[in-house]
């Protein structure tokens, strides 16, 4: 298949992000890569739903996002959102807003449609032994699945996003011995599902959560984690205020604020899975819907 020009866009519950690529239908060739911080699963958690003022950034983003897309000539443009839409009380208000101001039909997804794309994207550059268990951390939610050959055969979609997290467990800057305690009450709780995933042969991560904690630890951009810097950077980020973390590990005061929840849920999931190591991968849920939309079995309704 000679390549083409595909755009999907992702409205995620800490981001939303658009991915401009090109595909042969095998590999997928990032041309552009943007996004804008919303907060919108912190914001559904604390108020259930998302306020005039951030639909209205959100709307904004989405037509430059178009405008891009147009400029790149890509064939088609896909546009979709996860839990923090799914969650919204006033999610038809979102996608009517979303739908008259930019032209745009948004497909709010399913978490099992989710994990499926971030499984097919992150496989990109990360395939191996079987089974894996994949995970994949986002503002909302968790999706963990069992993966083998013949594709997901497990799946827990669990409520612990970042933002999500940061909310429920009351995470103050820098995190008090309380909040500390009841993030990991919460996430031990969430995680004894997991008992029946085991055996697995190897852990592999996705999506902006775990990149932004690789790119912490890792400046060389070493894609593998090990438990030893897990437990150091769970240590670190619990003690230091977020705009503190930020100059540390050189990344945005707002994906600071992801990095002791983050940390903290990837920590207890290499215990739950007795793994000594993580793989996190540069690709994911919007790479899985460029190579679906070469496939025909995305079809944007915009």
């Amino acid at each position: 298949m000679p390549p083409r020009i595909y755009a999907t866009a992702d409205i995620g519950s800490n981001t939303v992000h658009l991915l401009i690529a090109q595909t042969d239908g095998r590999s997928v060739v990032r041309l552009d890569n943007q996004s804008f911080w919303l907060g919108l699963g912190e914001e559904v958690a604390e108020t259930g739903e998302i306020s005039k003022e951030t639909i209205g950034e959100l709307t904004a983003a989405l037509t430059s996002f178009k405008k891009m897309s147009a400029e790149r000539k890509a064939q088609s443009v896909y546009v979709f959102a996860t839990e923090a839409v799914r969650k919204a009380k006033n999610h038809k208000e979102i996608l009517t807003s979303i739908s008259q101001k930019t032209g745009i039909e948004v497909d709010v997804i399913s978490s099992e449609r989710e994990a499926g794309l971030a499984v097919k994207g992150a496989m990109l550059d990360s395939f191996g032994e079987m089974p894996t268990a994949f995970f994949d951390i986002g503002g909302g939610s968790a999706q963990i699945a069992k993966v083998e050959a013949s594709g997901i055969t497990q799946l827990h979609s669990l409520p612990l996003g970042t933002g999500t997290l940061r909310v429920a467990a009351g995470i103050d800057d820098p995190v008090s011995p309380a909040a500390y305690d009841r993030l990991h009450e919460r996430i031990d709780d969430q995680l004894s599902q997991l008992q029946n995933m085991l055996p697995v042969r190897r852990v592999v991560g996705g999506g902006g959560v775990a990149r932004g904690i690789v790119r912490a630890l890792h400046k060389d951009k070493d894609r593998l984690i090990e438990r030893y810097e897990v437990d150091y950077l769970e240590r670190t980020a619990k003690k230091l205020t977020h705009k503190i973390l930020a100059k540390r590990f050189g990344v945005s005061s707002a994906r600071a604020k992801t990095l002791f929840p983050g940390v903290s849920i990837i920590q207890k999931l290499m215990q739950v899975l007795d793994c000594g190591h993580v793989l996190i991968s540069e690709f994911g849920i919007r790479e899985g819907a460029v190579l679906e939309m070469t496939e025909g079995r995305i079809k944007p309704k915009s």
